[in-house]
């Protein structure tokens, strides 16, 4: 058994599932579906413990047959931090033998930071931001001509027909969830 499998689960194609960061005091979650199978890792407090320094970003998700990588990092209305925590993960699996196959070379390696109804697209890339993007860029096989498009603002609205993707920002519902492979 590898320490993935304690603080994951399998969601199979065209299943659902709701994340939620138990230790926020706004109650932060995402909705996401399978368009192909999934794992689900949950990071922070359970795959990495407190003990192991700083604070690390809330979820994994692996493509399972994609080999796709999508951290994912739920926030109240401070979306700052989470440049660093998503860094501070990925710096985590690399140095790790038997983790760091999830980051390292992969087809995809990007972001989701997700907070309810008030996110928003940072104007000016910050330093955080910045140097996030290049570590996911790196080691991610496929880039896009623009790689800050490797970091996606999530905001989780209450009523939501179907999910909108305008530019970095994605508007989702549990009605409309975030769609990942």
């Amino acid at each position: 058994m590898s320490k993935i499998d304690k603080f994951s689960s399998l969601l199979l194609t065209g299943e659902k599932k709701t994340l939620v960061d138990e230790t926020s005091e706004v109650n932060a979650k995402i909705y996401i579906k399978a368009k192909d199978s999934l794992e689900v890792v949950n990071v922070d407090h359970k795959l990495i413990g407190e003990k192991q320094g700083n604070k690390k970003c809330d979820f994994v998700v692996l493509g399972v047959n994609t080999n796709k990588t999508h951290m994912i990092e739920l926030k109240g209305a401070n979306i700052d931090a989470a440049f660093k925590q998503i860094s501070s993960t990925i710096d985590y699996f690399y140095d790790d033998l038997e983790l760091n196959k999830y980051v390292k070379l992969r087809e995809t390696l990007d972001a989701y930071i997700a907070s309810p109804e008030r996110q928003r697209v940072p104007d000016i890339h910050s330093k955080d931001e910045k140097e996030l993007v290049k570590k996911l860029a790196v080691r991610s096989k496929c880039k896009p001509a623009d790689i800050f498009k490797l970091v996606h603002f999530v905001k989780v609205v209450k009523k939501q027909k179907r999910a909108v993707i305008n530019g970095r920002q994605v508007i989702i519902s549990g009605q409309a969830p975030l769609e990942l492979d």
